[in-house]
């Protein structure tokens, strides 16, 4: 009853939690059963798709950027030109040219008439035909002078002129690249709505749809552990529908009345309360009878004793009145006053006693106090004559501070000394080492003729020296792998030598190394097998012998073996019994921690579980990455690390909340060592189980209550303190 009664509480909170999971995709699932009916594309067309959208931007941006760069330049050039025209017209090449195209064709009109030809002109118009080509070639003339006398400026312009043309056929071609760009991205696009026509009309960029497919296939993954859940949930319904039939034959029996149609919980309550109420009745039964029967005995014993000291109280009283009137009390005093006179008539000696003891100590303590007096006042004015009256006991501890004063002054004092002559003597011993040493240097320079410092002399010859032993020790080196060549002939033979091809054949050589250790040892190992088997064959028993101790080594090793596969059977399956007990346990809680662990690690981790340490043989958490690996607490990252303990938290509070008053969950800047997408999915994570308790996030991160309000929306409420 209480696995069916876990398994629907818990299987109606992951249907919810996946739904709404489902609901804030983008785009979202509508329904959690489609989840698995979805085609998704695959990696290699999403990378595919992917890349060229990318190198479609990165080519749209770099078009857009030089676009921007011509546009400056040509603006710039116009601005030039326009500043080079401004006042008298510049004389391009173009308008000499056309000046003197016009020149060309009134000489052809004027030229019939200089050579005498016919020619139809009206004599009227004659004059102004030659009036006409003066004032032509006075033009052309005028702009070739003006282009001769404006040299540099003609130039500059029809360089910018020229400059200012190439720039615009480049920006020309610059908008046709452009425009064959957007091409491009309208063509992948529709490719990439295609890829996606099955899932989604509106599916986002290639790096938000690659997370998309990673939460469906993590809902899905949850929702087949939905389905299990669920499936084990509909096979216990018939063993609660025996059960029902069982307790309901149970209750007839215990004579409960048969009740009218009730779930089979709380017919399983009502039986229970049923036969305890019987067993009170039949406790309170036997006890009312025992209680009966030893009280008439009682009775009988206190009636009878009764009579025994109502005889025994009438003599005493008696001989109460009589040593009462002899102690002169009178007749009708108490038990308890005569009782207390005579105790306090035995306490007079003694307290007398008591009394007289302590005024002795009194006085000696009065005479104490004044012989300290004296010698406080004896030793101020030996000591402190100038101290104020103080009363005895503080004059006596200021006296107390004042010697230990001085003690302390007296050994820093003593100490100092020790140490300055301590000092002094390793000083003129230092002093007469540096003098030594000195003139030693001083002598060995003059002897090796050298002019340099002594210190600059004394690191060169230290280099020198290391110099020295570093030859020395290749030398010997270079003798005893020459095998007896004198150096000059090794030296000769290595001219030409390729040290790099020397290396690789080493190393190829050294790579066989092993393998011809272990030949070589296998072959040793074969040798003195048949060397021993050789040994035994020709100092061993006979046939007979040796067939006998065959058959007994054949027993033997059945019965080791049957021995064996007997333990590791039973290994197995303690083995198997502590797993399923150890899941059967934890599985609720250690399902939920993975789910939850999953989402915070963006499913660089399908689920937590536990595994020996082969160091202690004691379980451990392990993550489990989606290829089966598992890595331990030690080898996660600082953020892993507490990724997963909040996980667990999380998943042990909202257990405990599902079946207990629900605490609040306080956390105080939890997501210092998570990413931005690992701080997305813990929010989302402390919404869910916001269901059952009260999760309050404390942070003085800005970015952590933006992205909370953007993710949970009127889910969450931030206050600013």
């Amino acid at each position: 009853m209480e696995r069916s009664r876990t398994l629907a509480r818990d299987s109606a909170t992951t249907r919810r939690k996946l739904e709404e999971r489902s609901a804030r995709l983008s785009p979202s699932v509508t329904k959690l059963e489609s989840l698995a009916t979805l085609t998704l594309p695959t990696p290699e067309a999403l990378a595919r798709l992917g890349n060229r959208f990318s190198e479609i931007e990165d080519s749209r941006r770099q078009t857009e950027a030089a676009i921007k760069l011509l546009d400056l330049a040509i603006e710039e050039a116009q601005k030039t030109l326009k500043v080079l025209v401004s006042g008298e017209p510049v004389a391009s090449a173009d308008r000499i040219a056309d000046a003197r195209q016009v020149r060309e064709e009134s000489w052809q009109q004027l030229r019939p008439l200089v050579l005498g030809e016919d020619a139809p002109v009206a004599l009227a118009s004659r004059p102004v035909i030659v009036d006409l080509f003066e004032t032509r070639v006075s033009e052309a003339d005028r702009l070739a002078d003006a282009a001769t006398r404006d040299a540099d400026r003609v130039a500059q312009y029809n360089t910018e002129q020229k400059s200012l043309t190439n720039k615009l056929n480049e920006r020309s071609k610059l908008k046709d690249q452009q425009t064959e760009t957007a091409s491009q991205l309208n063509q992948t696009s529709s490719e990439w709505l295609a890829l996606w026509a099955s899932v989604t009309s509106s599916p986002g960029t290639p790096g938000e749809m690659v997370s998309w497919i990673d939460s469906v296939k993590l809902l899905t993954e949850q929702r087949e552990l939905l389905i299990a859940d669920e499936a084990a949930l509909a096979a216990l319904n018939p063993q609660i529908t025996e059960l029902h039939t069982a307790l309901e034959a149970l209750s007839s029996e215990v004579g409960l009345e048969k009740p009218a149609a009730v779930p089979t919980e709380s017919l399983l309550i009502l039986i229970d309360k049923h036969l305890k109420e019987l067993a009170i009745v039949w406790n309170n039964r036997a006890v009312s009878q025992g209680l009966a029967a030893d009280g008439r005995k009682q009775l009988a014993r206190f009636e009878k004793n009764l009579a025994a000291h109502t005889l025994k109280e009438t003599a005493w009283s008696a001989s109460w009145k009589v040593a009462t009137a002899a102690l002169g009390f009178d007749v009708q005093a108490s038990l308890a006053a005569v009782a207390a006179a005579v105790k306090v008539w035995r306490d007079i000696p003694a307290r007398r006693l008591v009394y007289e003891s302590e005024m002795k100590r009194v006085r000696g303590m009065d005479r104490d106090i004044t012989k300290f007096e004296q010698e406080v006042n004896r030793l101020t004015q030996l000591i402190a004559p100038e101290l104020p009256q103080l009363p005895p006991v503080d004059q006596a501890i200021r006296l107390s501070e004042i010697v230990a004063g001085q003690a302390r002054q007296q050994l820093l004092y003593e100490t100092a000394e020790s140490k300055v002559e301590q000092e002094s003597s390793n000083l003129e011993t230092a002093e007469r080492n540096a003098d030594r040493d000195s003139k030693l240097v001083q002598t060995r320079m003059s002897e090796l003729a050298l002019t340099s410092e002594p210190i600059a002399t004394l690191e060169r010859l230290e280099r020198a020296t290391a110099i020295r032993s570093r030859i020395i020790a290749a030398r010997s080196t270079l003798i005893a792998q020459s095998d007896g060549l004198p150096e000059d002939q090794l030296r000769t033979e290595l001219n030409g030598f390729d040290s790099q091809a020397t290396l690789i054949e080493i190393q190829l050589l050294a790579q066989g190394f092993p393998a011809q250790d272990g030949a070589i040892n296998q072959v040793f190992a074969d040798k003195s097998a048949q060397e021993k088997a050789l040994i035994d064959a020709e100092s061993g028993s006979g046939a007979e012998v040796a067939l006998q101790q065959l058959k007994s080594a054949e027993v033997e090793i059945e019965t080791a073996a049957h021995d064996y596969l007997t333990l590791a059977l039973s290994a197995n399956m303690l083995n198997r019994v502590i797993e399923e007990h150890r899941a059967t346990q934890s599985a609720p809680l250690m399902q939920s921690a993975g789910i939850l662990f999953r989402s915070l690690t963006n499913g660089a981790f399908t689920h937590i579980d536990q595994e020996f340490d082969p160091d202690n043989d004691r379980p451990q958490l392990v993550g489990v990455r989606d290829t089966g690996k598992t890595v331990c607490i030690d080898g996660l990252s600082e953020g892993q690390r507490d990724q997963l303990y909040l996980a667990l938290r999380m998943a042990y509070l909202d257990d405990y909340a599902k079946k207990s008053e629900p605490v609040p969950f306080i956390g105080d800047d939890i997501f210092t060592t998570f990413d931005e997408v690992s701080t997305r999915a813990g929010l989302l994570a402390l919404a869910d189980i916001g269901l059952h308790l009260q999760p309050i996030l404390f942070t003085h991160h800005r970015f952590v209550a933006d992205m909370a309000k953007e993710a949970l929306g009127d889910q969450v409420d931030i206050i600013d303190l």
